[in-house]
């Protein structure tokens, strides 16, 4: 069965224009434009998450030295490998995973989409 989109089909459409949605529309004009914020509510936020980011800097340095300390002086070894464990995973990130099929094959990386006309 021929596919009714394809050239030749029954809903087969032609390009028209620049572009696949037919005419370009003007360059320049931001998407959505109307319901973007002001400027100085977009000023105000990225002070606002400057200041976030200076307090969690902040917070970071203290909870390393919690994490050493504990590290240090913990009566359990569990405990203590636990806070190594942390410590690093923070300071250098957790390992990458890699990523994998049920046999270790890779994943697939795209779709397929087919059309069934109905009878």
């Amino acid at each position: 069965m021929p596919n009714p989109f394809s050239k030749g089909g029954a809903l087969y459409k032609p390009p028209s224009g620049a572009g696949w949605g037919g005419e370009a529309k003007g360059a320049g004009t931001p998407f959505n434009a109307e319901h973007q914020p002001p400027a100085e509510a977009k000023k105000a936020g990225w002070e606002a998450r400057a200041a976030m980011r200076a307090r969690m800097e902040e917070k970071r340095l203290a909870m390393a030295e919690k994490l050493i300390a504990l590290a240090e002086t913990a009566e359990s070894e569990t405990v203590q490998l636990q806070a190594v464990n942390a410590f690093f995973d923070r300071l250098d990130g957790k390992p990458v995973q890699a990523v994998s099929g049920p046999d270790g094959e890779a994943l697939p990386a795209a779709i397929a989409v087919r059309f069934v006309q109905p009878e």
